[in-house]
């Protein structure tokens, strides 16, 4: 399709350093949370496949980010290197604790265009209730204060060396943390180096990337995603393209066997994604959406990651 671009996000170990209490893989820890990681050279080999034969539709963006830390994978720099080679643009989600000015160089050196740190809360105290599981309080200020100091060290290396490298802040809204709403705007728009967004995301999902101190009440009051005299679509499907380390291949970030469309430790990632199958779906979801999978119709995840 004429302007459809494909994204993936990988999963590189099943591990993390934390225990968010708005993370899903929290929900079943004992399956995604077991310390496997994706071989290196396999996903070099699967860089080397997509470039030597790119699929039909072109390859936009990669995140790295899933079930675990990414920063707790030894070659991240590596791999990032190596992405982009394939992809434009390449960037990571961290919880920000690892991110020291050692391994902030790396990153930048290696060519990254985004970190995203998810960091919830202006204060150690609203941080604690959603980062701070199994710490004391003590452990917690320590920590918060580690990973704002790590975030604004990133930011002022980006900007010695010129690179454009997009520093994002990723925070939960909702009761147990609208009390820093405007506290946490301003935290990071004072922050020395500067933040480039700060991504407000609700429980249920994203609801708006950019809303003013005034309207906060509608903000939080009115349903921004619903379905009343919208044409159904899903906005996530071929740009959340999930690769979990074990190489199964799912169409977006909801991982069951409705979405998932092959391995590509089993078969050629070009070949799963030139195929007939997948592109039908691609025209159903944005020529025909009557067409598309039953399952993705009833989506539950729809007010998590797309627009209705």
């Amino acid at each position: 399709m004429k302007g459809f671009t494909l994204g993936f996000q990988i999963d590189l170990i099943c591990a993390c350093n934390l225990k968010c209490n708005f993370c899903t893989y929290n929900d079943n820890s004992d399956s995604w949370r077991n310390g496997e990681r994706l071989s290196f050279e396999k996903l070099k080999d699967v860089f080397d496949k997509l470039y030597e034969n790119p699929p039909d539709i072109p390859l936009e963006r990669l995140q790295f980010v899933g079930s675990g830390e990414p920063l707790l994978y030894k070659q991240l720099p590596e791999a990032i290197s190596y992405a982009k080679r394939v992809f434009s643009y390449v960037g990571i989600t961290t919880n920000g604790v690892l991110l020291t000015k050692e391994i902030s160089q790396k990153l930048i050196d290696a060519g990254t265009n985004e970190i995203s740190i998810s960091i919830t809360g202006a204060s150690p105290e609203v941080y604690a209730r959603h980062q701070g599981s199994g710490k004391t309080f003590d452990e917690v200020v320590r920590q918060f204060d580690l990973v704002k100091q790590n975030i604004e060290n990133l930011c002022i290396l980006r900007n010695m060396k010129k690179r454009p490298l997009n520093v994002l802040i990723s925070t939960i809204l909702h009761e147990g943390s609208k009390e820093d709403f405007v506290k946490c705007l301003n935290m990071w728009r004072n922050m020395n180096g500067g933040v480039n967004m700060v991504l407000f995301r609700t429980m249920n999902g994203i609801k708006s990337t950019s809303v003013s101190a005034d309207s906060y009440e509608e903000y939080i009051s009115n349903d921004l995603v619903s379905s009343n005299g919208f044409t159904p679509s899903c906005t996530m499907f071929g740009k959340t393209m999930q690769i979990s380390v074990n190489g199964d291949l799912y169409i977006c970030c909801a991982l069951n066997e409705q979405t998932r469309i092959g391995n590509i430790f089993e078969t050629d990632i070009t070949e799963i994604l030139n195929s007939e199958k997948f592109k039908k779906m691609v025209n159903a979801f944005h020529c025909q959406y009557r067409d598309v999978p039953e399952y993705c119709k009833r989506c539950s995840m729809g007010r998590s990651c797309a627009t209705f």
